[in-house]
C-alpha cells in the first residue's frame, strides 16, 4: 500500500506538470481501455448484446463495455464468430471511432509528455499527433509490443536516442495480437511484465494512469516498476482506485480524481485549458474546426479502404466521397477566416 493515499485536482496536476518539465523531468502516461475507441463506439455494444445473456439497457456504458470483454473471451472459446470475422468486426468498430484527441497530443507537442503507453488497439493517438503537426520519427516514434521478444521489443524503444522525441507504446499490440491474447492471461502479464522492465530502464518514478477497466487492462496493474515513487490515479470509478491501490506496492504517493472529472476526454481537455489559460473562445472554435477537418480525411481514407476490401457499391462509395471532399474546403475556408479574426484582434 502507498503510504500516501490523497485526492488531487486539475490544477495541481497542472502545476506539478509545468514543475516538472522545468526541471526537464517527466511524467509517463498509461492510457486504459476507456480512452478509447472501442469504449465509445455505440455500435460495439449493439452487436455484442446479441451474445449476451445480461440486459444491456440496464447498464451503464462503463459496465458494458466491462461486460463485453468478457464476450470476446467467450466469442473466441466457442468460435461464434470466425477469426477472420471478428478481426473485420473490431477494426470496423476502431476505425469508424478514430476521431483524433487533440488535447493529449497537444501537451505532448508542448513537451510535458515524452512517455505514453496505450493499451488501445486504435490510431486515435497515432491521428491525434498528426493532426497537431506532429511528424512521426521526428516528433515521435510508434512502437507496437507483440511482434519482437519483450528484449527486442525494449532494445527497439531505448534505441531512440533523439533526447525530445515522444515514445508512443502500444501495449496491446495491433488487431490480430489483441485476438490471439483474448484467453492467453499470461500473454497479457507478459506485456504488463515488458512495460514493467521498459519504465524501470527509462527511470521513470512519477506515471499518469486514466481510463482503466479493470476486466480489459489487468495487464497494467502488472506494469507498475519497483522504482515507481508516485501515481497519479484518474479514474470515474471509486472502487476501480480502491482495487488499484491494492498493486501498488512500494509506491510512496498516489494521488487521485475520481467521479465525472476522472473521464478521460474532460481531463486532458480541462488540463490543457488549465495550462494554457489565455485560450479564447476563437482559438477554442479554431481547435474544434482543425479536429473536424481532420477527422473528414480520416473519414474519406476509410472509406476508399473499405471500397477496395469489399468492392462494395462504388456509385454510392463514390457518392459520399464527393459529398466529405465539398465540405472540406468549406471547412478549411471557414477555418482560414476565423484565423484571420483572431490574428486581426490581436
Amino acid at each position: 500500500m502507498p503510504e500516501t493515499v490523497s485526492p488531487t485536482d486539475i490544477t495541481e496536476i497542472a502545476e506539478i506538470l509545468e514543475d516538472r518539465k522545468s526541471k526537464t523531468q517527466r511524467i509517463a502516461v498509461i492510457l486504459g481501455s476507456r480512452a478509447g475507441a472501442l469504449f465509445r463506439s455505440g455500435n460495439f455494444y449493439d452487436e455484442l448484446k446479441l451474445y449476451s445473456t445480461r440486459n444491456f439497457a440496464d447498464m451503464d456504458e462503463r459496465s458494458r463495455f466491462y461486460e463485453c470483454h468478457a464476450i470476446l473471451e467467450d466469442i473466441c472459446r466457442r468460435r461464434s464468430m470466425s477469426i477472420k470475422e471478428l478481426r473485420s468486426f473490431i477494426e470496423e468498430q476502431i476505425y469508424t471511432h478514430c476521431d483524433v484527441e487533440n488535447h493529449l497530443a497537444e501537451l505532448v507537442k508542448d513537451d510535458f509528455f515524452r512517455v505514453i503507453i496505450t493499451n488501445n488497439i486504435d490510431d486515435v493517438l497515432y491521428e491525434s499527433f498528426k493532426a497537431v503537426g506532429m511528424r512521426e520519427k521526428v516528433d515521435f516514434v510508434d512502437c507496437s509490443l507483440g511482434v519482437l521478444s519483450c528484449a527486442d521489443n525494449i532494445e527497439l524503444i531505448l534505441s531512440q536516442r533523439k533526447i525530445n522525441i515522444c515514445r508512443l507504446i502500444r501495449m496491446a499490440g495491433d488487431v490480430g495480437t489483441f485476438i490471439g491474447h483474448l484467453n492467453r492471461p499470461q500473454a497479457k502479464k507478459a506485456a504488463g511484465e515488458c512495460v514493467r522492465r521498459l519504465l524501470e530502464q527509462l527511470r521513470i518514478r512519477e506515471l499518469l494512469v486514466i481510463g482503466i477497466d479493470l476486466a480489459w487492462d489487468q495487464a497494467i496493474l502488472a506494469a507498475l516498476p519497483s522504482s515507481l515513487e508516485t501515481v497519479w490515479f484518474i479514474n470515474e470509478d471509486d472502487h476501480i482506485k480502491d482495487e488499484f491501490i491494492e498493486k501498488c506496492g512500494n509506491i510512496k504517493k498516489f494521488h487521485y480524481i475520481v467521479g465525472p472529472r476522472g473521464q478521460c476526454q474532460s481531463f486532458f481537455k480541462l488540463l490543457y485549458w488549465n495550462i494554457n489559460p489565455s485560450i479564447t473562445g476563437y482559438n477554442k472554435l479554431i481547435e474544434d474546426v482543425r479536429n473536424d477537418i481532420h477527422n473528414m480525411r480520416i473519414d474519406l481514407n476509410h472509406i476508399k479502404k473499405r471500397s477496395e476490401e469489399t468492392n462494395a457499391d462504388i456509385k454510392h462509395i463514390k457518392l459520399q466521397q464527393a459529398k466529405l471532399e465539398s465540405i472540406a474546403p468549406l471547412v478549411e475556408g471557414i477555418f482560414e477566416s476565423i484565423t484571420h479574426l483572431v490574428e486581426k484582434d490581436f
